[in-house]
C-alpha cells in the first residue's frame, strides 16, 4: 500500500526458497488519482521468493511510497519511491 494514497493497495506472497530471481512492479501514471478501473501498482498481485529482488519503478507524476502492514494492523516497512 501507499501510505500517501491508502487506497493503493496489492497483495504480496513470499513462498519457499526457489531461486533468486528479479521481478519488476511498476507504479502507472494516473496512479495517484483514486478511480474505479485504474491500475495502482502492476502487476497488482505478485507471489515472490525469498531471495527475489523486486524492482519498483513509479512511472506516475505523484512521489508514492511501497509500504509493509496495513494501517489497521500497523506499519512494518515503508519504501518512498
Amino acid at each position: 500500500m501507499c501510505i500517501v494514497h491508502p487506497w493503493m493497495t496489492a497483495s504480496f506472497v513470499l513462498e519457499e526458497v526457489k531461486e533468486p530471481i528479479k521481478a519488476d512492479v511498476s507504479i502507472p501514471q494516473g496512479a495517484s488519482i483514486q478511480q474505479i478501473g485504474q491500475v495502482y501498482y502492476d502487476p497488482t498481485d505478485i507471489s515472490v521468493s525469498i531471495g527475489t529482488t523486486v524492482v519498483w519503478t513509479n512511472n506516475d507524476n505523484a512521489a508514492h511510497t511501497a509500504t509493509s502492514g496495513s494501517l489497521e494492523q500497523g506499519i512494518s516497512k515503508e519504501l518512498l519511491l
